[in-house]
């Protein structure tokens, strides 16, 4: 009825939403560029990548979850075995997923400055936060709870990536400013400890989102905060 469809229609909004409104900011951002439509392009190529990466990411998760008797949600298993779970498998893996989105885009002229980093990895991970909310909406439905979780999921996972992907512009802009090439592969130092940062907390965020009850929500509010 009119209540069924109001849920669907929200929880349509929700998940597109966060990516009408980005793409119409990297829009905006790109606007005065000479290469605006090819770097769109790439944005657009990245976010497609981020979001194929979820699948093998959901399938792994998945299965070492049910080959090593762990599992995310507490409710199954003791708080020990799902932190275990959460930051030794879920948080890295998931992590390395979006930065394997960003390799091809790397390679390009077109990640050269800091900004381009952060651009970058954030449209990786909010295809990959993207394709997990539509998992967790056809799994579980469009409760009120489900959406909220969906929607808060989105911001942490754009800021941790951006965070990275700084440091990774970093990298790209120092290159350039020597007239040098990239290093081959991904990430020096800097990048490699932000990394490592952005994996740990992105796991404690996801953990207070999705796995515990709707109190837990309130926790991520000072995470939420310092993002701002």
């Amino acid at each position: 009825g009119l209540l069924s469809a109001l849920h669907l229609g929200l929880a349509l909004l929700a998940l597109a939403g966060p990516v009408a409104v980005f793409f119409a900011l990297l829009r905006r951002h790109f606007a005065t560029e000479d290469r605006k439509t090819e770097r769109l392009l790439f944005a657009l190529g990245t976010f497609a990548l981020g979001a194929l990466l979820f699948v093998p990411a959901w399938r792994a998760e998945a299965w070492l979850a049910s080959w090593a008797g762990l599992d995310e949600s507490a409710t199954t298993t003791t708080d020990l075995q799902a932190l275990i779970y959460a930051f030794f498998v879920a948080a890295p893996l998931e992590q390395g997923l979006k930065v394997a989105a960003v390799g091809p885009v790397w390679r390009t002229r077109h990640f050269e400055a800091k900004l381009d980093g952060v651009v970058f990895a954030s449209a990786a991970a909010l295809g990959f936060i993207s394709a997990h909310n539509v998992a967790l909406v056809l799994a579980k439905g469009t409760a009120w709870l489900v959406l909220g979780r969906a929607l808060l999921a989105v911001p942490a996972h754009l800021f941790f990536a951006a965070s990275w992907g700084y440091a990774l512009g970093r990298e790209a802009s120092a290159a350039s400013q020597r007239g040098g090439a990239k290093r081959a592969g991904l990430g020096g130092r800097s990048f490699k400890v932000t990394w490592f940062i952005a994996m740990l907390f992105n796991g404690i965020y996801d953990r207070l989102v999705f796995d515990r009850g709707p109190a837990a929500l309130l926790g991520v509010a000072p995470i939420l905060v310092a993002m701002v």
